[in-house]
């Protein structure tokens, strides 16, 4: 094994039980790129929350603010606001779209994601969802992604979106192509 390193991974992982799908996305640079990377991100960081109220310590789950179903603000902006009502998704909406192009236009973060579809239900759905939690060991996990990283199915930002199809060859998930 090599001492040098090639990559700076992110991987979190996504999945809905009730459709069958399990997701990992990843957001990824190099080592030597870190710094240009992290300054970008935290000058988005200073953007939403200079232009959206979004504190720099908050967490970015898409799912809990894109569709309106999390207050992400802490200073809501006068132009989510109509008649008294806040507008969660539009704001929501707006924090995700810049956030996608900042990760669109450096080019020193790369991103991908795999995804493969189950007819496993409950805690074999679970079982076959490996993911890291607190305490647990992520060998697996890591084993997994690591095979799944390596190979030319995992669909990158910059490939056109691709459906998803059932296991074939070495790699777990593979696109239609």
């Amino acid at each position: 094994m090599s001492g040098s390193m090639s990559r700076l991974i992110y991987v979190d992982d996504s999945g809905d039980p009730k459709f069958g799908w399990i997701v990992y996305g990843w957001v990824e640079c190099a080592p030597a790129e870190w710094r240009h990377a992290l300054r970008e991100w935290l000058e988005l960081r200073k953007r939403l929350w200079r232009d959206y109220g979004v504190p720099p310590g908050q967490e970015l789950h898409d799912t809990q603010y894109a569709q309106g179903r999390g207050k992400i603000s802490k200073l809501c902006p006068e132009r989510y606001i109509h008649e008294g009502v806040m507008y969660w998704k539009d704001l929501g909406r707006n924090v995700a779209a810049e956030c996608l192009e900042v990760l669109k236009a450096c080019p020193s973060i790369r991103i991908g994601a795999v995804a493969r579809k189950t007819t496993a239900k409950g805690s074999d759905y679970e079982a076959e969802r490996p993911r890291s939690t607190p305490g647990s060991s992520t060998g697996g996990t890591m084993s997994m992604l690591r095979t799944e990283l390596s190979c030319s199915s995992a669909w990158m930002a910059t490939d056109p979106p691709k459906a998803i199809s059932r296991p074939t060859g070495p790699c777990r998930w593979t696109p239609v192509t």
